[in-house]
């Protein structure tokens, strides 16, 4: 198939010279109009035919496409391409109609490289003369194919021929009239039958070339519809489809027998299942390619395939009102030999856009190299989306059993709606967009060409009036009516296998030329756009041009044509060399060079750079610049040969110039055969170029050894020169340097100074004939340069060995690894060359141990590498291959154990290889006690290790893990293995474990010994450590810790003491966690103890709570009063400073009592203890308020304490009723003292919140009522509604009806299956009786099926509605119950909170910017990427913890600031800092948030906290804040720079969000309700209140100047959160910040923005390690997590997880949700190889790669 070229074909050239001329048609009666031709002829036409250009010269050219180009993929089956034609230039002189107007209204397009545009005027002159003088109306549709047809408004078809003259005039008296205007037309594939549709509804078939009507139908359009569709099906035009405005779709035959006038026609499909809109058929002239012919059988098969687009519309009312939906359905179907659906896909869009579908012959590559195919393509489009689609039929014609299929191959996204599409070739296609914009783009690469073409000066023409059926009285559907302003199929046509388009104008005919690639090239290069056509040709000869028009050649002969082209541009610009000088290079560079194989008399590459410096070589400056535009391409190997002249020139300008360095880069990259030898060498010399020396003599000589020997002398003579006071010079140690690194590669086999093979043939390379240079033979010569004993010109005083002396002398350590990496290749493992290793090693040894010549000695470090050099040799030689002295051995002992020396670890290593070779053993010198003692002495704890395994003294192995700092993390699971069942070392070795790691002591007791449990803790009952915990609360704790996640343990016993131990301990060191301990552990302890414990520590809430637990709720309630009695006092008594910090805890402390009163109300205690403990509790408030008010404080302190006497109220209205707390208020003295005032606004507070919370009442329980309502409704329906058998109408038992006439009996029906029975007739057959009764027991017997109790159980159907009522009831528990579980995973959590969150506050939680598109990237960018994890790694140990801006944290989880937490839950921030400490982990406060900097640091003292801060315009506000957070304890300050405005969340604005009124922002409450900083949050002026709010009050102004202001406001550490580019995390650092959160603020700000895991590398990249760089959004699992860490971030935050956690269950929830993602993230790394945060590697992510191809 590669060996065929398409024939050259001309599809415009088919209207022979034979055709009637025009007198014929005139003088020929049975002509369709005579008069109409007569008048048509009596215009002034006669100058036309002999001034207009020929249709086939404008548009005739040769094709130039090959199906089968070396490389297509999906190429072209042989398109001719176009070319300019002249019409434009003699269009002024053509025929115009009528009064010559004509010529002025129609203007040509304006041209661009892709397109040219033309205008037939003499057919436009003839359409405008027949409306004007033949009454034939406007232009309504037109056909191209050999002929142009173009159909008028009353009934008339003009038909032109190639020389633009009327050959034809169709139709058009007063019988074709009255069918109405042309509405679509058809050729069949030689052009000698016309189909036409009318708009009334009938269809003609018109014999072209005698111009004779061949048949005409009325009935096949259904009555009162018009013909919006007709189409061939077939070559010849022997049969056709139509499709009428009702939206049906007929078939006709267009034979008549004799005597049969019947329309022959059957209908395909009936409008009364959708509409169809659109039809394609499969014909087979339409998807062949000229000069290339399918299968016999596959051409018959095409011809009864079409594709139709149908409406499927669907009302949907709302209010009055009704919207249309519309939904498109592409349906293809088979017409013969049956009919049948073979492939359906919908097809979405905007409701007024129209469907469009084309079939394409297309060269399909198949997978896996196993040929091609020449196969249709069916495109399908509507709106933005096209689909491309193969039908692959050829294996069903040879394998008739199996069915066609469609195969997608591509789906495109486009930038606007389209109009129509046309295929040019097999890979290019053009569309029209929505606003008459013509594009062309490329099915390959799925890309467009840049230009557009706009033709709206084309005013193409609508069939708007035939889709909304003005001409049958408008019986048209809405969705008709609705896609008529776009309907255009028949004002738009392009001819099979043609680069041109024709559309039809309301004045005229235009054609739209495709340009040839060359012509492109042309046109951009007279145009002045050099780098436009580089570019192009560039693409051409990688087969990546966008939309190019014959590149249908072979490679060779692609590359020939670029060639020439690409030096006749070079030639054209040769003249302005110097203005164009870099382009000139980058054209040479595009033509192949003479390497590649281009025959002698082409072009090259070299040719056009020859010609560029022949111009430029008598002008220094131009020579100069030619220089450089080469450099960029000979240093990237582009270039690697040039004239000698060039180089000669080059050397001595470089030279003279200075830049001897990229002169250097050049000679070792060019070809040895273009230098001048003796010019370079010379140069080399004299300017000490290494590089180029050695290369020289590499590739031209084929010698390894000469320059080795030279430089080796230089450097010795440096050497000599240096005193043993003065250090080496730069020059010196650079020239070592490259000594070391081609000793390496030449003794490595590789090439010097490009990496390369050292071989023959390698490029460049062209050594003498009678050298023969490989790889080993290097090796050797340069290894026997290295240990001759004298140079060629030695002295008498020369030492031995002078070259090793010289190299040892410059870096003994550099050399030695030198020789060791040599020795690792395969030549030194053979006899020759073990020889030649003992050689060079006695050698080295006699060097450096035996010299006697004091002033060649080499010093201490040489002879400590050597030592360790031979050390490493003898361990990986082969055993019984290498040999040492005794003396040398001695000394190698003495050096690897001295404690004093350096290099510990690589010569403790070296023992430990050493000791692995058994061959050694008799040479060590020393016994096995003697290297014990040495190995202890050194520290060598894993060297003691070996030698206590050895001597089977396996209880000191445990001793080097405890000893050595680098392994004691691995004692455990040695424990594990070794001494698991050893007693006494695990007791007495018990203070070290522990102090080692007590949670890994912790679970190895719990889990392997629990039984020494007792004895263990009373061995670290008294030791404490250095910190001062005691390890026995650190080891109880993580006990603990494993008891509360795994449960019961076999074998794991907790006494009661053990519990009241821990409860002791756990109160000394963390009484904040008491009363939560307790809470987990309920039943494992005693009530007595504990409770005298508590009280003992002073633990007044875990007294309260003991107590309340028993039933002594009284008790409880005075412990908790007393306490916040105290605390209040407390507060008042301190300095004015701590009062508002002091306040924070008593109100935490407040909330606990409202906590207990309110769960004492809601189980059903409401007695006079809880309304007591409220107004108790108020009492204390009040009055501290008064005494405040007394001592005249500061007025944020009487704020705060009214606000918490508002809070009391607002929290007691929902147990006690208002009256009564008024009533309490007004009667008790401690309330009458004083003035009304004081209690004024409180009672005001408790009036608002008592209506607000009524109104709430009354809403919830109306929709709770209508939802109740509703489901009743729905039930009642579900239980009245009846079960029909799907598996016919009788019993399959008894085969006799289900219902009688007299009694319903009752039946069991099977909905899986479908089948049914009588009652008693399964009974008769069940084996068990009571079987009838189980539901779930019953089987089908028909088809022996047995369906579980909720998917398909038997439901008996009685007559009673109730019992079937029930049955729904009872499965719905059913299906309920199952979907009840353990949370287990985020998911699990969000479920969980979306059914406590209010609407308002959910949407606010959940929701993103605009359409979400981030919001979902955040998620989709993780699933993405893909993990590549390690095996065979031990990590049996794992250490999740990390070092955060110096603060130590357990996880790289952190939560990360989000606000208005108490939306979710009462308990807000504070619970979730209570879970972060917990947890050891950051919790970031939102500066909007609902609990204040003192509230959190109260509620979690311990916590590593940061602030989140944006910043007010009011900058005193923001520097309070600043002061207050550090005050309070927090450790750094997160400012957020992405969020100048708040982004618009859609549900917001919808749901009119504004903070409730019971809620506030806490860090400005001491402003009080009228500031700046508070007031707006609670109200909305109609939009989102937070946005209103954000808008008034933050800072727009923010530049990166202010990022400095506020490091000088603060003491604390400012990160930068929401940098999304690398460019503004260096500025951020260079504004001094501390470290970089990147963040698109949960997808809330701007949307489309990238997905942060997907950012994060960039800005990883660009930080270059100088700060941290955490990372937020789309967090919801463990491996997201280890994910992000791969990537480069030190620590994750996560904010929605944590809030559904909240709302779940506030701090419970909150600690789940942190416990999940650690549980996940700590077997990611376990499974992935990893064992720490640190030693995660980057290259544990990649990313998904698309590889699917068209």
């Amino acid at each position: 198939m590669s060996d065929v070229d398409d024939d050259d074909s001309d599809c415009w050239s088919t209207v022979s010279k034979e055709l009637p001329t025009l007198e014929s048609i005139l003088n020929d009666d049975a002509a369709g109009n005579p008069s109409l031709v007569q008048e048509l002829c009596d215009q002034d036409v006669t100058g036309c035919e002999q001034k207009l250009p020929s249709l086939e010269s404008i548009l005739a050219e040769e094709g130039d496409e090959s199906l089968t180009s070396d490389d297509e993929f999906f190429e072209s089956a042989g398109n001719p391409s176009t070319s300019r034609s002249e019409a434009e230039s003699k269009s002024s002189t053509g025929c115009v109609g009528g009064n010559g107007s004509q010529s002025e209204t129609i203007r040509p397009l304006d041209d661009n490289s892709v397109v040219e545009h033309a205008v037939f005027r003499g057919i436009s002159s003839q359409i405008s003369s027949a409306s004007m003088h033949a009454d034939a109306g406007r232009a309504t549709a037109i056909a191209v194919r050999g002929s142009i047809a173009v159909g008028m408004t009353h009934g008339l078809v003009l038909i032109f021929n190639a020389n633009q003259s009327l050959s034809s005039a169709l139709g058009g008296n007063t019988e074709t009239k009255e069918y109405g205007s042309v509405s679509c037309m058809d050729w069949n594939a030689d052009c000698s039958r016309l189909l036409v549709g009318f708009s009334k509804g009938s269809v003609s078939c018109y014999d072209a070339v005698r111009g004779r009507l061949v048949r005409h139908f009325t009935q096949p359009v259904s009555p009162g519809c018009g013909t919006l569709n007709a189409k061939f099906t077939d070559g010849p035009g022997t049969r056709a489809v139509i499709s009428d405005s009702g939206g049906s779709v007929w078939e006709i035959k267009i034979k008549r027998r004799l005597g049969d006038e019947s329309d022959s026609g059957r209908c395909l499909f009936s409008g009364a299942r959708g509409e169809v809109v659109s039809i394609a058929p499969l014909v087979p002239a339409a998807h062949q390619s000229p000069g290339r012919q399918l299968m016999e059988d596959t051409t018959r098969m095409a011809g009864s395939i079409l594709a139709m687009a149908s409406f499927l519309v669907a009302t949907i009312s709302q209010g009055p009102e009704k919207n249309l939906y519309m939904e498109i359905m592409v349906i293809v179907v088979t017409t013969r030999p049956k009919l049948g659906v073979i492939f359906s896909h919908p097809l979405p869009g905007d409701p007024r856009s129209l469907p469009l579908m084309s079939w394409q012959a297309v060269v399909i590559q198949l997978p896996a190299d196993r040929g091609r195919v020449v196969d249709p393509v069916f495109t399908f489009c509507r709106d933005r989306e096209v689909f491309f689609f193969q039908l692959t039929y050829t294996a069903a014609l040879l394998h008739p059993g199996k069915p066609m299929q469609f195969l997608p191959l591509r789906k495109l996204d486009l930038d606007y709606s389209l109009l129509a599409l046309a295929w040019v070739n097999a890979h290019v296609f053009v569309v029209v967009d929505s606003e008459e914009r013509l594009h062309v783009r490329d099915a390959r690469l799925t890309k467009e060409v840049p230009e557009v073409v706009e033709l709206a000066g084309v005013e193409m023409v609508y069939g708007s009036v035939d889709f909304k059926g003005f001409s049958t009285g408008g019986k048209v559907s809405k969705a008709m009516a609705l896609v008529a302003d776009r309907a255009c199929y028949y004002s738009f046509a392009s001819a099979p296998g043609q680069a041109r388009l024709v559309f039809l104008g309301m004045n005229g005919v235009h054609a739209i030329t495709l340009r040839t690639w060359v012509k492109r090239v042309d046109y951009l290069l007279n145009n002045g756009r050099h780098l436009e056509a580089l570019a192009l040709c560039d693409d051409v000869l990688s087969n990546k041009a966008v939309g190019a028009i014959g590149v249908g050649q072979r490679k060779s002969e692609r590359r020939a044509a670029a060639s020439k082209l690409l030096s006749g541009m070079v030639e054209a610009l040769k003249s302005n060399a110097l203005e164009h000088l870099q382009i000139c290079v980058a054209y040479s560079m595009k033509i192949p060079s003479s390497i590649g194989g281009i025959s002698s008399d082409s072009v090259t590459r070299e040719n056009a750079i020859d010609t560029i410096f022949d111009y430029v070589k008598d002008n220094h400056a131009a020579v100069l610049a030619f220089f450089e535009c080469l450099e960029p391409k000979v240093l990237a190997g582009e270039i690697t040969f040039l004239n000698p002249a060039i180089v000669q020139t080059l050397v001595e300008m470089y030279e003279a110039e200075g830049k001897l360095d990229v002169l250097e880069d050049w000679l070792v990259r060019l070809e040895i055969l273009c230098l001048d030898f003796d010019q370079v060498v010379r140069l080399c010399v004299k300017h000490s170029l290494v590089d180029a020396y050695i290369s020289c003599h590499n590739r031209g000589l084929g010698d390894f050894v000469s320059p080795l020997e030279d430089l080796l002398v230089k450097l010795d003579a440096h050497l000599r020169s240096t005193s043993e006071s003065t250090l080496l010079g730069s020059e010196a140690i650079q020239l070592g340097n490259k000594i070391l690194v081609y000793i390496s590669c030449c003794l490595g086999g590789r090439a010097y100074p490009l990496n390369g093979p050292l071989m023959a043939s390698a490029p460049g390379y062209s050594p003498p004939p009678q050298s023969a240079v490989t790889a080993s033979s290097v090796k050797f010569r340069v290894l026997a340069c290295l240990t001759s004993i004298h140079t060629r010109n030695a002295g008498d005083d020369e030492a031995a060995y002078p070259r090793l002396r010289t190299l040892l002398n410059f870096d003994s350590l550099a050399f030695l690894n030198v020789l060791a990496m040599a020795f690792e290749a395969e030549e030194f493992k053979t006899d020759l060359g073990l020889r030649q290793k003992q050689r060079l090693v006695d050698i080295l040894i006699q060097i450096v141990f035996e010299e006697s010549r004091t002033e060649f000695k080499l010093g201490e470090a040489a002879s400590d590498n050597l030592l360790l050099f031979l050390a490493r040799q003898v361990a990986w030689t082969e055993e019984g291959h290498f040999h040492l002295s005794p003396e040398v051995w001695r000394r190698l002992m003495d050096y690897l154990f001295s404690p004093a020396k350096p290099k510990r670890e690589e010569r403790q290593s070296a023992i430990c290889q050493l000791l692995g070779v058994k061959t050694v053993e008799s040479q060590w010198l020393r016994t096995w006690d003697e290297m014990i003692a040495l190995a202890e002495e050194a520290e060598f704890f894993r060297v003691c290790e070996i030698l206590y395994d050895h001597k089977g003294e396996k209880d000191k192995i445990l001793w080097c893990y405890l000893r050595d700092p680098g392994r004691r993390g691995r004692i455990f699971p040695y424990l594990k293995q070794k001494f698991s069942e050893d007693d006494e070392v695990i007791i007495s070795r018990s203070y070290d474990l522990a102090t080692v790691d007590a949670e890994e002591f912790a679970d190895f007791i719990a889990h392997i010994r629990p039984d020494l449990l007792q004895k263990i803790i009373d061995q670290l009952g008294s030791v404490k450590s250095a910190d001062g915990c005691p390890l026995l609360f650190a080891f109880l704790d993580a006990l603990v810790s494993i008891v509360n996640d795994e449960g019961g343990l076999r074998g794991l016993e907790v006494t009661c003491g053990t519990w009241e131990l821990y409860f002791d301990l756990l109160a000394e060191h963390r009484p904040y966690a008491v009363v939560l301990s307790l809470k987990k552990f309920d039943g494992e302890y005693r009530f007595d103890p504990v409770y005298q414990l508590c009280k003992k520590h002073g633990l007044a809430e875990a007294q309260a709570y003991l107590l309340e637990k028993s039933g002594d709720f009284q008790g409880a309630l005075d412990i908790l009063l007393k306490d916040v009695e105290e605390q209040l006092n407390f507060a008042l008594s301190t300095d004015e400073g701590d009062i508002v910090t002091r306040l924070a805890k008593v109100e935490s402390k407040m909330l606990v009592i409202v906590e207990a009163c309110q769960r004492n109300c809601r189980h059903g205690l409401a007695d006079d203890a809880s309304t007591e403990g409220w107004f108790s509790l108020l009492g204390m408030v009040l009055k501290a308020q008064r005494r405040t008010d007394a001592a005249a404080l500061i007025p944020s302190v009487s704020k705060g304490l009214m606000d918490m006497a508002k809070h009391l109220t607002a929290s007691m209205l929902s147990y006690v009723s208002l009256s009564t707390i008024l009533d309490k208020l007004l009667r008790d003295p401690s309330y009458r003292t004083g003035k009304f005032g004081e209690v004024k606004d409180l009672i005001l507070g408790m009036t608002k919140a008592y209506n607000y919370e009524a109104t709430v009442m009354e809403s919830a329980r109306n929709l709770s009522f209508n939802e109740k309502a509703g489901r009743a409704v729905q039930l009642v329906k579900a239980a009245q509604a009846g079960i029909g058998p799907g598996s016919g109408s009788h019993c399959s038992i008894c085969r006799k009806a289900g219902v009688g006439r007299r009694q319903l009996p009752a039946i069991v029906f099977f909905r899986k299956c479908g089948h049914w029975f009588h009652e008693n007739c399964l009974n008769a057959r069940q084996a068990d009786s009571d079987a009838i009764l189980n539901k779930s027991a019953l089987k089908c017997f028909s088809c022996s099926a047995s369906d579980n109790a909720v998917e398909a159980s038997a439901l008996n159907l009685r007559a009673s509605s109730a019992k079937v009522g029930s049955m729904y009831l009872s499965l719905t528990n059913m299906l309920n119950e199952r979907s009840r579980g353990k949370i287990l995973c985020i998911d699990d959590l969000r479920q969980a909170a979306v059914e406590k969150i209010p609407k308002m506050a959910l949407d606010y939680y959940r929701s993103g910017a605009d359409e979400q598109i981030t919001l979902r990237e955040n998620h989709l960018a993780f699933q993405r990427l893909r993990l590549r994890p390690r095996f065979m790694v031990d990590v049996s140990v794992r250490n999740l913890e990390s070092e955060i801006l110096g603060s130590r944290v357990n996880l790289p989880i952190g939560i990360a600031p989000t606000a208005l937490q108490k939306m979710a839950h009462p308990e807000g921030e504070c619970a979730s800092a209570r879970a972060a400490q917990a947890m050891g982990t950051v919790f970031v406060l939102s500066t909007i948030a609902t609990s204040s900097v003192e509230q959190v640091a109260a509620a979690a003292p311990d916590c590593i906290k940061w602030l989140q801060l944006y910043i007010y315009k009011d900058r005193k506000v923001t520097v309070d804040l600043l002061k207050r957070a550090e005050n309070a304890g927090f450790k750094a300050v997160a400012v957020t720079v992405d969020a100048p405005y708040f982004g618009q969340r859609l549900a917001d604005v919808r749901n009119q969000f504004s903070l409730p009124n019971h809620l506030r922002m806490e860090n400005f409450a001491k402003y009080g309700a009228t500031s700046s900083a508070t007031k707006g949050a609670n109200q909305s002026a109609g939009g989102s209140g937070i946005n209103e709010y954000v808008a008034s009050l933050f800072d727009q102004t923010l530049t990166w100047q202010d990022l400095a202001w506020l490091k000088r406001a603060t003491k604390l550490p400012v990160i930068v959160k929401g940098v999304l580019t690398g460019e503004d995390a260096l500025l951020a650092l260079d504004y001094g910040a501390d470290a970089i959160w990147v963040s698109n603020h949960g997808a809330r700000q701007l949307d489309t923005v990238s997905a942060t895991i997907e950012v994060l590398p960039e800005v990883v990249e660009a930080v270059k390690g100088r700060c941290d760089v955490f990372m937020d959004g789309g967090v919801e699992k463990g491996t997201d997590v280890l994910k992000a860490l791969a990537l480069g971030a030190k620590m994750v935050f996560v904010g929605r997880p944590i809030l559904w956690g909240l709302a779940h269950d506030g701090f419970d929830g909150v600690h789940t949700a942190l416990k999940i993602l650690r549980k996940e993230l700590d077997l990611a790394m376990a499974l992935s190889g990893c064992t720490s945060v640190s030693s995660i590697p980057t290259t544990l992510v990649s990313r998904e790669t698309d590889r699917g191809k068209l």
